[in-house]
């Protein structure tokens, strides 16, 4: 096991590297798909890897996509249920210097944050009396 090396910068992914979401994603597409009346199945797959507004406007084109878009959201950021830190997780990030990592996901800064709280994983640092973002969420493009 390889426990130094040497690099700029480490990006993770958040669902399914750091926190394990997958039952609480696919519960709300399900519940959301069920609502629309398209097949969940197919809600579900298509959802994985896209953002919440990209997958509202591939399955239902003529939908207010950000109406529909935070009406998502606001049920994943309230479903915590079954949401599991992955091991070494607050081990790993603890060890690396804050400016030098970031997470790269297709959900939200505030989607991001409210599940790796859910999990116990410090996402604040002190400082100003302001909780400052100890991460980046990078979407849709790579800074350095």
């Amino acid at each position: 096991m390889v426990s130094d090396f040497s690099c700029l910068g480490v990006l993770f992914d958040l669902d399914g590297v750091l926190v394990d979401s997958i039952a609480a994603v696919e519960r709300q597409w399900r519940i959301w798909a069920e609502r629309h009346g398209l097949d969940p199945k197919y809600v579900v797959h298509t959802a994985h890897g896209h953002r919440t507004i990209e997958t509202v406007r591939l399955l239902m084109p003529d939908a207010d996509a950000a109406y529909e878009a935070s009406t998502v959201e606001r049920a994943e950021l309230a479903d915590t249920a079954g949401l599991v830190r992955k091991q070494c997780t607050s081990e790993l990030i603890g060890r690396l210097p804050e400016d030098r990592w970031a997470i790269v996901t297709s959900g939200t800064r505030l989607l991001a944050t409210t599940r790796l709280r859910s999990v116990d994983v410090s996402v604040a640092k002190g400082g100003d009396g302001a909780a400052a973002m100890r991460f980046r969420v990078l979407v849709g493009q790579a800074t350095r």
